[in-house]
């Protein structure tokens, strides 16, 4: 058995599988068959496809997502052919808690167990990131301890020309500062604001750069001198961008200058080892807040959770909750729009922190009345519409001064989202779609709890016949317009047709619409019956 994880491989400067689990292992990694061979060099990571697996590069790790689909059987052999390929590690997520025999057995192959706290898209940057400290760096020799600044200068050193280094939000996180580089207005004025000015050149710009790998040129423009840039990933997880000024590089038919391809290549491997670094760091501080935040919002408060907030017991706050219905909703476009809100609501309200629930994004915001958070939540809304190009709707919550509001706040606002998307309405607030709420809640009820249905609206007529359709929105017109003349208007038929339609169905239904609690219950009914049916159709 190995009593200590080796640190180096003894393949070249490629890390081992020992080197990897002394630092992630423990709370992320943990090693299911001790007695495994840890000095095997690792060189990348595989997700693992059963048909392509004889083509892996050797000493990639396998992440194998699908582990607790196969039975014993099936990951026996996958293991064997794991080790066959020379695979220094296979890891996976879930399954049985105590290893199968043919997993101690395996020696060839190390067994990772990943925590069910960390997901494959944070494990693959982990790892890249780990093995990307490997790659060779730009020499710097900056004064200043700020590393990312070093690597600005150098860059610019390289191109003759301001360079700025931004995380994903579009935040400048450090810029060059050598005397005579050339430097434009759009550079100031991110340097100044510490932020790359909102616009749809920009917007364009970035999602060009984050959707193709590599170095990405951009012509000049008015204000705007020619740029050089690369995004700064960590796997497939995106830190941040590194923007040069070329001052060569006006004609972009002529090829990039390779020294100037490989330093900004070499530069986003060291600014995504600093960032990455600083993410792990904000992960575990962040971790402890958005579990308690969690407990809040899901009514399982322990009494701890605001001091692990920050927030005092007399600060009134109110939930808003977002969603972003669109076809390629997905948990990175939510992942976007969390970004959005936090960049957003922290420069406006004292308290503002997010979390992700399901399908929906939830803040919880410092409010006096409810109009901050509406504030907020409309400008929030309008940004990310147009720079995610998705319809977003945000509801918000009245303002509450305890923290076991919370819980009641976050089913206030679920209420009003849904009401929201329903009506096409961007942002609103409980007071805005009272109606709505009701209906929808009566829907809910209707369909929940079956006994409350009249029983005279499914019993005398069978369901979905035209005598049965012509008798409920007769019904329905005179109980809402409250006089035979205007229902027999709206319906287009004579008054008398409408009074014999109502004693039709008395007498059938065995109802009293003389009595305003069956008129009241009828209504409500077939009101909640016909919401429903336009909402199935929309």
């Amino acid at each position: 058995m190995h009593s200590e994880h080796p640190t180096n491989s003894a393949a070249g400067d490629c890390p081992s599988v020992g080197a990897l689990l002394e630092r992630l292992g423990g709370t992320i990694l943990t090693l299911a068959n001790p007695d495994a061979e840890l000095d095997p060099a690792i060189t990348g990571l595989e997700f693992f496809d059963p048909a392509s697996l004889e083509r892996v590069p050797r000493g990639s790790i396998l992440l194998v997502p699908s582990w607790s689909t196969l039975d014993a059987e099936g990951r026996a052999d996958l293991l064997e052919r794991a080790a066959s390929a020379d695979a220094p590690a296979l890891v996976f997520q879930g399954g049985d808690e105590q290893p199968a025999p043919f997993i101690g057995a395996q020696r060839r192959t190390a067994i990772l167990r990943l925590s069910p706290y960390v997901s494959w898209r944070q494990l693959d940057a982990l790892v890249s990131r780990f093995l990307g400290e490997n790659a060779p760096g730009i020499p710097t020799t900056a004064t200043t301890g700020d590393h990312l600044f070093a690597l600005a200068n150098s860059l610019a050193a390289v191109f003759g020309g301001s360079v700025a280094i931004e995380d994903h939000g579009r935040n400048v996180l450090a810029y060059s500062s050598l005397p005579e580089q050339l430097i434009d207005g759009l550079r100031e004025q991110g340097i100044l604001q510490r932020r790359v000015p909102d616009s749809e050149r920009n917007l364009d710009q970035y999602r060009t750069l984050l959707g193709a790998p590599g170095v990405i040129r951009f012509p000049s423009s008015p204000g705007e001198e020619p740029r050089a840039a690369i995004a700064i990933r960590a796997g497939s997880l995106p830190l941040g961008s590194i923007w040069a000024i070329d001052p060569e590089g006006a004609d972009l038919n002529l090829p990039l200058a390779v020294a100037k391809t490989e330093a900004l290549v070499r530069g986003a491997n060291l600014a995504a080892a600093h960032l990455l670094e600083s993410w792990r760091a904000s992960e575990s501080a962040q971790r402890p807040r958005e579990e308690a935040l969690q407990r809040l919002l899901l009514g399982m408060s322990s009494g701890e959770e605001l001091s692990v907030l920050g927030a005092s017991r007399e600060q009134p706050m109110a939930v808003v909750g977002f969603a972003a219905t669109s076809a390629a909703t997905s948990p990175r476009l939510l992942q976007q729009l969390r970004s959005i809100v936090d960049r957003h609501s922290r420069v406006r309200v004292e308290l503002a922190l997010t979390t992700i629930i399901g399908d929906t994004l939830y803040a919880l915001v410092s409010s006096e009345s409810g109009e901050t958070a509406y504030a907020l939540a409309s400008e929030t809304v309008a940004l990310a519409r147009r720079t995610l190009e998705a319809p977003v709707f945000a509801g918000v919550s009245e303002a509450a001064r305890h923290a076991g509001a919370v819980a009641a706040l976050r089913v206030e606002v679920d209420a009003v989202l849904r009401a929201c998307i329903g009506a096409d309405r961007a942002v609103a607030r409980t007071t805005e779609v009272q109606p709505q709420l009701v209906i929808d809640a009566a829907v809910d009820s209707f369909a929940g709890q079956p006994f409350l249905r009249h029983g005279a609206l499914g019993r005398s007529f069978a369901a979905g016949t035209t005598r049965e359709a012509e008798l409920r929105a007769t019904l329905l017109t005179w109980l809402e317009l409250g006089s035979i003349s205007a229902a027999a208007t709206a319906l287009r038929i004579h008054d008398n047709s409408v009074r014999y339609r109502l004693q039709s169905l008395q007498e059938a239904w065995g109802v009293d619409l003389s009595d305003a609690d069956e008129r009241l219950a009828l209504w409500l009914e077939l009101r909640a019956q016909a919401f429903a049916e336009s909402r199935a159709k929309s």
